[in-house]
């Protein structure tokens, strides 16, 4: 398919969302929220294409992430001492994320790796972050606590709703 935008425009509208919403350049530019969301993408990588082998933080941070909801999944990897990103990984799988690891200096100097509770980034951070211990995040460990509580509740007061005593307890 012919692109009928420039490199450097393309470039333009991925910086542009530093600063903006997608929405935002898109409307302001007079382009499909899709065009933008693609040059995210795009300058994203080169940036990050740009850094070669960054150092081991002590502390990683782990997270899935999807430009448009429900759509292809990438994954970011967070140096959480000095709250950089040090590199996007296209995927979310085991291999993808292990890949990314074994391009990293002294791989064996992180201590923790804090993420959530897919199953893939643990089996990457065993195979190639063996020093590392895993932190899973507090949001997720929250949000499973909050399912698990609720579906007590429903088991217990099925009929009171959202009126029960539990629900107001929560």
């Amino acid at each position: 398919m012919r692109r009928r935008t420039s490199g450097r425009f393309r470039s333009y509208l991925g910086r542009e969302t530093i600063d903006h919403t997608v929405r935002q350049v898109a409307r302001k530019e007079g382009v499909w929220e899709t065009i933008v969301r693609g040059c995210v993408t795009e300058e994203a990588r080169r940036l990050l294409e740009a850094v070669t082998s960054p150092e081991t933080p002590e502390v990683l941070g782990l997270d899935e992430f999807s430009v448009k909801r429900g759509q292809v999944y990438d994954t970011a990897i967070v140096d959480l001492g000095r709250k950089a990103v040090i590199g996007v990984v296209s995927g979310h799988r085991q291999q993808e994320v292990a890949d990314f690891f074994s391009t990293l200096r002294n791989a064996d100097e992180a201590r923790v790796v804090v993420m959530d509770m897919h199953e893939p980034f643990r089996q990457a951070v065993a195979l190639c972050l063996q020093r590392a211990k895993v932190v899973v995040d507090k949001f997720h460990v929250l949000s499973h606590v909050h399912r698990a509580l609720d579906q007590v509740r429903t088991r217990v007061e099925p009929w009171e709703g959202k009126r029960g005593e539990l629900y107001r307890a929560r």
